[in-house]
């Protein structure tokens, strides 16, 4: 953790919260890339995850679900943040931490995607009056496994993110 100093760490915790609030208001603004623009509002709790460390995170993931409850307009798009987006940084690094083996790494992760996108179904259903899909199971069987195929190539770029922070923008925000 490069930033000792308590003060310094909830400063640099609230300018994040910032960027993540233009993302939350690009979010309602832009009717397209609603997906990759919660994809990009989870990349700022990896930040903190690096700089600050697992408690922090969980604190910034709740200010940022909070943030997102009153933002972001369509209720929908907020579960979706809610469930899948908001904490996945902290449960990545959770996962990474704890779980040695990749191979069981990738299946506890799948496991938490499934889990998300149960949750978000069932908000939708549940809140939304949304029924989505009425199809047979080979047509669920593969729209789940294509949703998990997608889940794995955002955290195959997330991964990319977090080491293209550490090798070239983490030096230059954070001043040892």
């Amino acid at each position: 953790m490069l930033l000792n100093n308590k003060a310094r760490a909830i400063s640099f915790s609230g300018v994040l919260l910032a960027f993540n609030c233009l993302v939350f208001i690009l979010i309602n603004i832009i009717p397209s890339n609603t997906i990759f623009l919660m994809a990009l509002a989870s990349l700022f709790p990896s930040i903190i995850v690096i700089e600050l460390g697992i408690k922090y995170s969980f604190i910034y993931s709740l200010a940022s679900i909070i943030l997102a409850f009153f933002i972001i307009s369509n209720k929908g798009h907020f579960f979706t943040y809610c469930f899948l987006f908001s904490i996945y940084a902290l449960s990545k690094a959770l996962i990474e931490k704890n779980i040695e083996k990749r191979y069981l790494q990738y299946i506890v992760k799948l496991i938490y995607a499934s889990i998300s996108f149960s949750l978000i179904y069932y908000f939708y259903s549940l809140f939304l009056d949304y029924k989505a899909i009425n199809a047979d199971n080979f047509v669920m069987l593969l729209l789940v496994l294509a949703l998990l195929f997608i889940f794995l190539l955002y955290d195959y770029f997330f991964t990319l993110f977090i080491k293209y922070y550490h090798e070239k923008i983490r030096y230059k925000i954070i001043k040892k």
